[in-house]
């Protein structure tokens, strides 16, 4: 990554565009998208529009090469383009309609969507089409780009990337998200280069001073030194200020005179110093940019302040929806501030003779245009545009304007008085939210969901009370998901207070089970669970001896009736709430119980296998069965009964809603249960068809485990040690890439005894060498418990 520094006007996306020429010689794509100040909550705004350029640059290639494109791009994404889709809508006139993506939890969504924005990339970047891709004004950048940046600089896979970003180092403190991710990066062994731009001293500006007018440096020297005291060298300010000597009348041409004419003279640019330093021109550009606007026709400076509020780029539709005229009387505004040069037309002119987009010729043009705008009608204005976009948008626009008409309403949250407007708001903020933590955007959902929670009325639990409980429960999630512990527990104790039913509640005790268990407090998570059960009619025995495995499994027997354990692969879906309720927080807590409270682990895994013989399978289903199978097999000696519990679950997967738990559900059937009547050798294709799984639906600890497993059992079934250390050298890596720290320590563990047995260490009894060391890791181990 290189950085481009310096302060607004001091030419950094001038620079960057020096690039485009050889970049496009060498077959390279360059994409650029740009930040804006009036739009930072909308996530992976700048990104999202250098890929849309993306889009625009395949689809103009022939259909044979756009085809190739797209095959690349399908098999890099399999089953989860939707994802892109989500974020880059243009992306599905290259790949088409994609099926929605399965439900999965919330750490596996964050870790699928993660690994699909890289192979995403990867797509992109080869030695014969490098990407470059340039973001500017990074100092307006989103929480949600910012984990962009780290996955595409920190993927060791992706090569022929360069990523080129511009901030104003003026606004960025120490303390700036932006500077804190580039210490890390570097931490990370990130390549990160940086340019600092400087303003333009004496020299330099007095020939750019002396090309522009004609003239030689000697003669324009005064002028130069003039012109750097009032705008300290900056080349955007320079612009500025010359061209606003000749708006006053101060900086004139004199055409050429005939030598034979009385008085004749050479003609040219002509100025007086004196006369320039008698006047008051301001060194502040946005003052001077305001007072150049202010001569501008009335109708003019209207509909750029509403572009300004739009962005730093708008479009000619959009921008007649706000200000509610038709796009040919606006167009003929937008020319005269082309003519002005105030904005750049960025598309051709259209069937219509229309250019539809846009862009300020600079970000103190746009701030200057939005400072034409009265101080105490910038609220009333924002809810106006807010109210045209909505009233004018169809529902299935709505997803793509989401995030721009919400913020424009929320600007003028404090003018809205009904309370119908204002629920209908609240429900847009909730959906904003939602839409935000789907594209894992965290930071930013939950600003939305606290503007959302604002704009319900006091009363709104009595008078609107599936809204604010939606608003609520995902205001929890969201909490937990950016690892704000204390405050899960501060919105599911308002949430408790206010639920009507059981059922309301499951989501919240579901989250501060997910809690419990990323503190690493298993047992309390099982706790957690037992209180919710208890309030659904299930509880378990206090006691501290082991329970009856033979009384559970006669219990299950009865239940089973004349069905065969094949039979229950027929049961209808379980469609009782209370009972897949229950289903849910039994799943959640099997395996901290296995760990913390193994006495409950036999009760809960076999509750889950009654509740689904009595009332039909849940999603969570196939992993119980999984689980009692491997109960059946080493604790019981059952191994026939637990070796068909363990296919019930391999046909059941087959069935719909059954993704979440998929990766878990065939490592646990291959690992722990099959081979008891299956030979081992048999489970090594699924255990890496497994791993690939995991990876897909972003299982990332289960995923690991296969990759593991496929590894220790190449070694038990007898394959030659080299095959074993090669594989074991692929998939430590690969565990080590999604950073899976507990299977890639037993990875090491086996690598280094292997390495051991074909010589590779200094003492063939010890476990010491390049892998792992036993004197250091014993002591790690014992604190990891």
């Amino acid at each position: 990554m290189l950085l481009v520094s310096g302060y607004a006007g001091v030419g950094k996306s001038a620079l960057v565009q020096e690039l485009y020429k050889p970049i496009t010689a060498k077959r390279g794509y360059l994409i650029a998208g740009k930040f804006d100040q009036f739009q930072r909550d909308i996530p992976y705004s700048a990104i999202a529009h250098a890929l849309q350029q993306l889009v625009q640059q395949l689809l103009g290639e022939p259909e044979e090469q756009l085809q190739q494109w797209r095959s690349q791009l399908l098999n890099a994404l399999q089953s989860n383009g939707q994802l892109i889709i989500d974020v880059i809508p243009e992306f599905e006139l290259i790949i088409g309609k994609q099926p929605p993506v399965p439900n999965v939890g919330a750490t596996e969504a964050q870790n699928r969507f993660n690994r699909v924005f890289q192979q995403f990339i990867r797509v992109f970047c080869s030695k014969e089409h490098p990407l470059v891709i340039f973001l500017d004004d990074l100092q307006w950048i989103d929480s949600a780009t910012i984990k962009l940046i780290e996955l595409m600089l920190v993927d060791t896979q992706t090569q022929s990337l360069f990523l080129i970003g511009a901030y104003r180092n003026n606004e960025v403190s120490l303390a700036h998200p932006l500077t804190l991710t580039l210490e890390r990066l570097r931490q990370q062994g990130a390549m990160l280069q940086e340019i600092v731009l400087q303003p333009l001293s004496l020299e330099p500006l007095a020939r750019l001073v002396a090309e522009t007018l004609y003239q030689d440096t000697h003669t324009v020297r005064p002028l130069a030194e003039l012109v750097l005291r009032k705008t300290e060298g900056n080349p955007f300010f320079v612009g500025e200020f010359i061209r606003s000597l000749h708006s006053e009348g101060l900086l004139n041409f004199t055409p050429l005179q005939s030598p034979l004419t009385k008085g004749g003279s050479k003609g040219g640019w002509q100025w007086s110093i004196d006369q320039i330093q008698t006047q008051a021109i301001t060194s502040n550009v946005v003052e001077l940019l305001l007072g150049k606007l202010k001569k501008l026709p009335k109708a003019t400076q209207q509909i750029l302040q509403l572009a300004a509020c739009i962005g730093a780029e708008f479009d000619l539709k959009t921008l007649a929806i706000v200000g509610e005229r038709s796009p040919k009387s606006v167009f003929q505004d937008l020319l005269i501030a082309v003519q002005s040069g105030f904005i750049q037309p960025v598309s051709e002119l259209d069937e219509d003779l229309l250019v539809q987009d846009y862009r300020f010729l600079h970000d103190r043009v746009q701030q200057a245009a939005y400072a034409l705008i009265d101080e105490s009608n910038k609220q009333a204005i924002h809810l106006q545009i807010g109210r045209n976009l909505l009233g004018e948008t169809l529902s299935e626009q709505l997803p793509e304007r989401l995030f721009k008409i919400v913020d424009h309403l929320n600007y003028g949250i404090e003018l809205v008085t009904d309370e119908i407007e204002r629920d209908e708001i609240a429900k847009l903020n909730l959906l904003a939210g939602q839409k935000a933590k789907g594209a894992i955007a965290y930071s930013v959902a939950k600003k939305y969901l606290t503007t959302g929670r604002a704009w319900l009325a006091v009363s709104s639990w009595q008078t609107n009370y599936d809204l604010t409980l939606e608003l609520y429960l995902e205001t929890t999630e969201v909490a937990y998901l950016c690892g704000e512990f204390e405050q899960v527990e501060h919105w599911a104790e308002i949430v408790l207070q206010h639920v009507k039913t059981v059922l309301d509640s499951i989501t919240v005790y579901r989250v501060k089970i997910q809690t419990n268990i990323a503190q690493n407090q298993p047992l309390q998570a099982v706790d957690t669970g037992l209180q919710i059960l208890q309030q659904l009619g299930i509880s378990f025995p206090k006691q501290s001896s082991h329970p009856d495995i033979r009384t559970e499994l006669d219990i299950i027997t009865s239940l089973l009736d004349e069905k065969t354990i094949e039979d229950l692969s027929r049961l209808p879906n379980m469609t009782e709430p209370e009972k897949l309720a229950a289903m849910q927080i039994l799943s959640d807590i099997t395996i901290a119980a296995k760990f913390a409270a193994p006495n409950l682990f036999l009760l809960i895994t076999s509750k889950q296998v009654n509740l689904s013989i009595l009332y039909g399978n849940a999603s969570v289903s196939p992993f119980s069965y999984t689980i009692f199978g491997l109960i059946l097999c080493s604790l019981v000696g059952d191994i026939e009964s637990g070796y068909q519990f363990g296919q019930l679950a391999l046909r059941l997967l087959s069935k719909p809603n059954t993704h979440s738990l998929k990766a878990r559900t065939l490592f646990m059937a291959y690992e722990h249960v099959l081979h008891w009547k299956e030979h081992l050798k048999e489970s090594l294709e699924p255990l890496l068809e497994t791993y690939q799984i995991g990876l897909e639906n972003g299982d990332l600890e289960f995923a690991a485990y296969c990759a593991h497993c496929y590894c220790f059992q190449l070694y038990v079934v007898g394959k030659e040690l080299a095959e074993v250390a090669y594989a074991m050298t692929t998939y430590t890596e690969a565990i080590s890439r999604i950073k899976q720290k507990t299977a890639l320590t037993w990875n090491q563990t086996f690598q280094q005894a292997i390495a051991n047995l074909i010589g590779d260490s200094v003492n063939p009894t010890h476990l010491i060498g390049r892998f792992y060391n036993e004197a250091d890791g014993l002591s790690i181990h014992k604190v990891a418990n």
